[in-house]
């Protein structure tokens, strides 16, 4: 039996890769251990998970040693996270412990140092490859032009907003943020697995987000963001599912305004009209050589895919 360790499982992506876990694989075909900051009771995941373990904080000195700890005890064959720094951190224990080969990470370690490292090596990386993106530079580097402040380690929006450099209260602290230039809506973000012939897609126009994440939204294809996910996944050679946004720039064209190693808690959309990539990203994890055709439907025109909030009883008190 293969054991997956899901990391941030009460994040929108975690909670999301364990339903996939669970819808595919059952309760007898894989272990599903996750981990949270929260206690259980407070972690909708712990419901669905065979073992449960509250952790430090990624940003925590502690994190590290915790996990390193539990990923020696209970030798996982993959793992997910949904938080940048916690890929980061995870990446490092899994070389300290010297079992790369036998547990995998949803990203490699070569993508981490050449460009996933924070959002301004990203963009560096997309403008040299010749990828279309906005000017994006460090905030402390930009004009008095109003500009989307971003934090440089950045995840799930948080953060972000427009205003003027010269406006900011953090300006001792500009170089931990990127000013980007401003784009024009719609703001598309594109779900990504490849396999060996095939990338498979799915476009979604963000209609209503809270928190950060997209609860309304439009699920389309669309053959040019279709050629540029292609192109970027070639580029990246990167195994497993990953997302990007785009946003229209001053001459109405497809930009790449962010970039993200993972899938986003609003993929799990994409699951309404048979685009299962969380199931696809996790039999990619479990077995390199797994096929994932399977997990896609064939789906042509557009659908509408909206989000409401559910109830979850994690303990009951005497």
């Amino acid at each position: 039996m293969k054991t997956l360790m899901v990391c941030s499982a009460g994040t929108g992506g975690g909670y999301a890769t364990m339903m996939a876990a669970r819808r595919n694989w059952g309760e007898k075909e894989i272990d599903l251990i996750a981990t949270d900051t929260n206690p259980p009771n407070l972690c909708v995941a712990s419901i669905f998970a065979d073992e449960y373990y509250q952790v430090p904080s990624a940003f925590d000195a502690d994190y590290s040693r915790f996990v390193g700890e539990l990923i020696r005890k209970i030798r996982p064959d993959g793992i997910v996270a949904a938080i940048d720094r916690e890929l980061i951190a995870l990446d490092r224990v899994l070389g300290e412990l010297g079992v790369r080969a036998t547990t995998r990470l949803s990203v490699t370690e070569q993508h981490f140092e050449k460009i996933f490292k924070d959002k301004l090596s990203i963009f560096r990386y997309l403008k040299r490859k010749g990828f279309p993106v906005p000017g994006t530079r460090l905030a402390s580097e930009a004009d008095d032009g109003e500009y989307i402040f971003k934090p440089i380690a950045g995840f799930g929006s948080r953060g972000i907003f427009v205003g003027r450099a010269v406006d900011l209260s953090f300006r001792n602290h500009l170089s931990q943020w990127i000013a980007q230039d401003l784009c024009q809506v719609p703001e598309i973000t594109v779900d990504v697995i490849q396999d060996k012939f095939v990338t498979y897609t799915m476009c979604r126009e963000r209609l209503d987000v809270k928190n950060g994440v997209s609860v309304k939204a439009r699920l389309f294809h669309d053959d040019e963001l279709g050629r540029l996910a292609e192109n970027l996944a070639r580029s990246l050679d990167f195994p497993y599912g990953f997302c990007f946004q785009v946003m229209l720039g001053p001459d109405h064209e497809w930009l790449i305004t962010d970039l993200n190693p993972r899938l986003g808690a609003g993929s799990a959309m994409s699951y309404m009209v048979g685009s299962d990539f969380f199931g696809a990203n996790i039999a990619r994890l479990l077995d390199p050589a797994a096929p994932i055709g399977g997990f896609f439907k064939e789906f042509n025109g557009q659908a509408y895919v909206v989000r409401q909030y559910s109830e979850f009883l994690t303990e009951i008190l005497q």
